[in-house]
């Protein structure tokens, strides 16, 4: 179905697939044999979009422990949803101590998307210049539609987050 690849205590994951009258079975599987952990799994069938839908699917960091003005790489993946193409908007990727976007959030980059087709996804690459802040564990949030221009079918999808990356003040 889709393969996680944050680190952390929490993992999103998701795929998409024909609408058809069946049973799905869901497996997971640790990132390493012999990891041992446990698993609380939520799933969510949603109907296809009419209009425009843009959904943040995952935000992938790299390196995952870095220091404080280093700078990493911010791989973001959108889709739309929808049935129509969405337009320009603008995304933001903010440093934030956990997985919800807030004011206490550091901007670290601002762009803009020019279209996503309808039912297409988009990946973007964005090397980041990390702020000097206090060292510990963060996570990278990609917000898209911040300026609120696209008048989309759900609203509420519109961010997704990193694993956790590790800065260290010492390095």
């Amino acid at each position: 179905v889709d393969e996680g690849h944050q680190k952390g205590l929490m993992e999103s994951v998701s795929t998409f697939a024909a609408a058809s009258d069946t049973t799905f079975f869901v497996q997971l599987y640790p990132r390493e044999p012999g990891n041992k952990a446990a698993y609380e799994l939520s799933v969510t069938l949603s109907e296809p979009a009419d209009g425009i839908d843009i959904f943040v699917k995952d935000v992938e960091v790299i390196p995952e422990v870095s220091f404080p003005g280093g700078i990493i790489a911010a791989k973001v993946h959108l889709y739309n949803l929808g049935a129509e193409a969405a337009e320009t908007f603008e995304i933001n990727l903010s440093l934030s101590e956990d997985h919800l976007p807030s004011d206490d959030d550091v901007v670290l980059d601002s762009f803009t998307v020019s279209t996503i087709f309808a039912a297409a996804d988009l990946k973007i690459t964005r090397n980041l210049l990390l702020p000097s802040v206090e060292g510990g564990a963060y996570r990278v949030l990609a917000s898209a539609d911040v300026t609120d221009v696209v008048d989309e079918a759900n609203e509420t999808n519109n961010s997704g987050y990193s694993g956790e990356i590790v800065l260290n003040g010492a390095l």
